[in-house]
């Protein structure tokens, strides 16, 4: 076979289309993980009570490696859909460890709390029911992990904290059994009541809202115009339209 020689007019035009070829490649590259953008960071499950009944009922019907599945997927929707808008947070790690207390789960930092006590009395019996209901804590408590929550404090800035991860629960389709759409209450209650009226003025006021509300929490300290800067309307306004709507 001929070899094509340096400076040759067949040389060149094969290094031309070669160079077209890896700049197109990093370009599709680019747009994918622009597109699609995943969490590099690791994810770690801990048992710290695998001999207690929420113990090894956790080993038995949730599993360490389906649970670190669902971190990663959980992370991936955060930072992928409902909060893209923002510079993604640069975490290592993200741990999941089950130990015994009272109640539910809850964040620090990079760790994830899980109750044991709360996976052993969840719908004894009920497998399908356990892992539904736990896969739905952790997109909860991974939107801690993923939010912009570090300039603020207060019941109005910590209301939208909770509000906007139980959001993140009920978008992903993991809203608990027991959730319903009511009124009464107040916008800053948080949990299923905020994000309930979080998701209303989504639908109804403002397309990717939520996105935008923890970019500009990630830009300032927070304040109650964010609504009003977002949408045009105040947060008072907002909820009672949102009341009167239900």
């Amino acid at each position: 076979m001929a070899r094509m020689r340096a400076g040759s007019p067949k040389f060149e035009d094969a290094m031309s289309s070669s160079s077209r070829v890896s700049v197109c490649v990093l370009l599709l590259t680019v747009l994918l993980a622009t597109v699609h953008p995943t969490s590099a960071a690791v994810y770690k499950v801990t048992n710290a009570v695998p001999n207690t009944p929420g113990g090894k009922r956790f080993d038995q019907v949730l599993g360490a490696s389906n649970m670190r599945k669902v971190l990663q997927d959980a992370a991936n929707f955060c930072r992928g859909k409902a909060f893209s808008l923002s510079t993604p947070k640069q975490i290592a790690t993200v741990t999941l460890i089950v130990e015994s207390f009272s109640g539910v789960a809850f964040t620090a930092g990079d760790t994830i709390h899980l109750s044991a006590e709360y996976v052993a009395g969840y719908n004894p019996g009920d497998s399908a029911a356990l892992r539904r209901e736990i896969t739905g804590v952790l997109y909860h408590e991974s939107a801690h992990v993923w939010q912009n929550g570090d300039k603020g404090s207060g019941q109005f800035f910590g209301g939208v904290i909770e509000g906007i991860a139980d959001w993140v629960r009920l978008r992903s389709g993991f809203a608990a059994a027991h959730w319903t759409r009511q009124r009464g209450g107040n916008w800053w209650d948080g949990y299923e009541t905020t994000a309930f009226f979080l998701d209303w003025i989504q639908i109804i006021k403002k397309k990717n809202f939520v996105n935008l509300l923890n970019q500009k929490m990630g830009q300032a300290q927070w304040s109650n115009d964010f609504f009003r800067q977002i949408v045009g309307v105040s947060v008072d306004q907002l909820w009672v339209q949102y009341q009167n709507s239900i």
